[in-house]
Formats: C-alpha cells, sequence, structure tokens
C-alpha cells in the first residue's frame, strides 16, 4: 500500500506494527485541521520561541504540557495565550488525472455563481467566459448567461438543485483541482488588499466543506469563519473560507484577480488544542519517508524508527549491557518493547549491515515475559 508524503508524491508503506490498546489525543491546529495519535507519536513542528525557523521532532507527550503558554503584552497591558508549536503545509498532492465529464473550470463557474435548477449563471466579468470550452448566450436579464449543453451533463453528476462538489471531484490531478478553485474563486472569491491571502465566501456549507478539502490538498491553509449575510432584505448564515497559499499556486484565472495577487510568505499552522479523546485500537506504520500525510493532510512523523533508533544503536554496537525504558504505562513500555524487538527481526537494512546478532524473538519473548513479572 501507499501513503502520500509531504512532498506530495507516493509513498511505499513498508511495515504495519502491532494493533494494541492506545490511549489516543486529538491533534487540532488553528486552521481547523485534527487527527489523532497517541502520546508517543512523533511531530516535526517549529518553536519559533525555542528553537527559532528550525524544524524539531518530538513526540506528543512533550508538547502536551506546554504548546499553550500565558503571555503579557507590556504594550497594551493584556493577557493573551501564545501558541508555540507550528507545523508548515504539505505540497500539492500528486492524484492522478481522471475523466470527468465537465470542464472543471466551467463547473467551479456554476457552483459559485450558477442557477441551480440550470445550465445558467450571473457573472459581471464577461472575461471568464473566454476561458470556458462551451458556447454561450448572453439573456436579456443584466449580467444574465446561459451555457448551453451543460445542464444535461450536471443532472447527471447530480449537482441540479443539489450544489455541492462530489467526492471524486476533490481527488483530480493537480491541474484538475486548481482548475476548479478558480472558477470557484473567480465567481465568489476575492483577494485581499496586501494580496498575500484569498477568501472565498457561501451559504452553501457542503461547496465550503469542498473548498477547504481542494485549497489543504494544493498545499495552502483554509480557515473557516462564520458570517450573517443580508441579501435582498434577508438575512441568513453564510461562511468564508480565508486561505493563504506560499508555493506558487494562484487560485484565480481573472486577469483583475491574478493582477492583485502575491501569495503568502508562509503557511503554516499552530497547535491549538491537545486533547484525551478515547482509548481505542490503533497501530503505527513505516514508510520508505520519514514523513506522511494524514487527516486532513496534515504532515506528520513516520515515527517508530525514531523512537527506537537509540535503543536500536547500542544493542547493535553492543555499547550497554542492559537498556532501561521508561514509560507512562505498562502498555506504552510493551508497545516500545515490541517496537524494538520488530526491527531486530525486520528491518533489512539493520540485517544487511549487523548480520543476525541475536534471536531476537527468543530474546523479545523472554523480556516481554520480565515484564509481565
Amino acid at each position: 500500500d501507499y501513503v502520500f508524503g509531504t512532498d506530495g508524491k507516493p509513498k511505499k508503506v513498508l511495515k504495519l506494527h502491532p494493533i494494541s490498546d492506545m490511549d489516543l489525543y486529538r491533534v487540532t491546529t488553528r486552521d481547523g485541521r485534527s487527527t489523532l495519535c497517541n502520546l508517543e507519536h512523533l511531530w516535526r513542528v517549529k518553536c519559533p520561541s525555542n528553537t527559532g525557523d528550525r524544524f524539531i521532532d518530538i513526540p506528543l507527550k512533550q508538547m502536551i504540557g506546554n504548546y499553550i503558554s500565558p503571555r503579557f503584552d507590556k504594550r497594551n497591558g493584556k493577557e493573551y495565550l501564545e501558541y508555540r508549536y507550528f507545523l508548515h503545509s504539505c505540497s500539492p498532492i500528486e492524484f492522478s488525472e481522471r475523466s470527468y465529464p465537465i470542464d472543471l473550470y466551467t463547473f467551479g463557474l456554476w457552483l459559485g455563481d450558477g442557477t441551480s435548477r440550470t445550465g445558467g449563471m450571473t457573472s459581471a466579468d464577461p472575461e471568464i467566459f473566454g476561458y470556458i470550452p462551451y458556447k454561450y448566450r448572453r439573456n436579456k436579464t443584466k449580467y444574465a448567461y446561459n451555457i448551453m449543453g451543460i445542464m444535461p451533463i450536471l443532472r447527471n453528476i447530480g449537482v441540479l438543485q443539489n450544489k455541492h462538489i462530489p467526492t471524486n471531484y476533490l481527488y483530480g490531478s493537480i491541474e484538475q483541482r486548481l482548475s476548479l478553485l478558480q472558477g470557484l474563486m473567480d465567481t465568489d472569491g476575492t483577494v485581499s488588499t496586501d494580496g498575500m491571502q484569498g477568501a472565498f465566501s457561501n451559504k452553501n456549507r457542503r461547496i465550503i466543506d469542498g473548498v477547504i478539502d481542494l485549497v489543504r490538498s494544493l498545499g495552502g491553509t483554509a480557515t473557516l469563519g462564520k458570517n450573517m449575510t443580508k441579501c435582498n432584505g434577508k438575512i441568513f448564515p453564510s461562511w468564508r473560507v480565508t486561505m493563504r497559499f506560499d508555493n506558487g499556486i494562484v487560485p484565480f484565472r481573472l486577469r483583475r484577480k491574478v493582477g492583485k495577487w502575491k501569495g503568502s510568505i508562509k503557511s503554516k499552522y499552530a497547535i491549538t488544542k491537545i486533547e484525551y479523546e478515547k482509548t481505542a485500537l490503533g497501530r503505527c506504520i513505516t514508510v520508505e519517508d520519514d514523513m506522511y500525510v494524514t487527516d486532513d493532510y496534515m504532515p506528520t512523523h513516520n515515527s517508530v524508527i525514531i523512537n527506537v533508533a537509540d535503543n536500536l544503536f547500542d544493542i547493535c554496537n553492543g555499547y550497554e549491557p542492559y537498556i532501561v525504558i521508561f514509560s507512562d504505562t505498562p502498555e506504552q513500555a510493551t508497545e516500545h518493547l515490541g517496537a524494538i524487538v520488530e526491527e531486530l527481526e525486520g528491518n533489512e537494512r539493520i540485517l544487511e549491515f549487523y548480520g543476525q546478532l541475536y534471536e531476537p524473538r527468543q530474546v523479545g519473548d523472554k523480556m516481554k515475559e520480565k515484564w509481565t513479572q
């Protein structure tokens, strides 16, 4: 099997480690991403208040006590909370190109400003129709257009009177996903005055969720906010996605928007919450890179071998007659010991370099038995 690395490319899963009961903690970031992991899991983060702009690899258990710190601002006399650990977005994920029945830029335009019942749409930017592969007709109503031939396609997709981004449209190639996002942003998107971030606003929460997924899969950050919008004398809830890209992605095609766009200097996002959620079955994996992408396109560490690297080094080189493992619970110690045994048994590089120095399974079983006693 394969997972995606933080460079956006597929990485082979080399090993599945034992399934075991473990305490799982939810890690949440400032832009709303979250995932579950145990306290031993490593994260590659920046800690500006301690290590500046340098990445460090630390387990969750070392962050949980100090990821947030109260601070006092002498300038205004106010207290505030400082988040100390930051993740950085992955590169755009390289999903394979897919075949779709509709031009994706056109689909994005229709999702943003299209008429839900038909293939018509409203726009004050006639420039956009120069970017679509369909014939169109301008209606008598100001700013109203009809895109010829797309209504049957929209019906077959299942989005007429049901606007949303179908799941399979979130997993096209980088170019396909960008085209879809550009259509959405050329209609309901705006550029900040400094050109460093974009925003997408809509009252359809399903479309909003799809935009968030598109942005994160393209290596950007997407933060959700809720508004109350007034239109035609009525007030209704709407949502706003604020996005940043520091990787050269331009989420627009309209010249007036592209001309203002500069992109962000950095797209880091802070870890803002670490909370115990449940005790449940879980397992670690080893992949062919030291980083991979997990839920919500969060970059996380391939941590098992790193967690036991010092122990393996001492064992293989015979530097220490005894090794003491300190853990919070017997279960964590057993998991750590099991990881050491598995690497001694199955790590091809260790076996190639050091040879079969021990009978690892026998040693492991004896050590586990001693621990249980």
